[in-house]
């Protein structure tokens, strides 16, 4: 985001309004792509309601088939 270029980010929900989901646009930076599926537990700040904390289950829940997707897209329009 800082370097100007196009940025797909996998993430989970943990801080997901204060650090992900940041309007770097309202500061003249192009945004980030996010790749998450959104849970109602969103913005926890790492503390999470599930007992299996292994691996968030925000992050666990994100399939690679999506974020592959998500990535040959962004890559698609950079060259147009």
């Amino acid at each position: 985001v800082a370097k100007q270029v196009n940025t797909v980010m996998i993430c989970g929900g943990y801080t997901y309004d204060r650090y992900a989901h940041y309007q770097y646009a309202s500061l003249g930076y192009k945004d980030p792509v996010l790749v998450h599926e959104y849970m109602k537990c969103y913005n926890c700040d790492n503390n999470c309601i599930y007992n299996n904390k292994d691996i968030f289950p925000c992050i666990k829940s994100i399939k690679i088939k999506k974020a592959w997707e998500t990535v040959e897209e962004v890559l698609n329009t950079m060259e147009e």
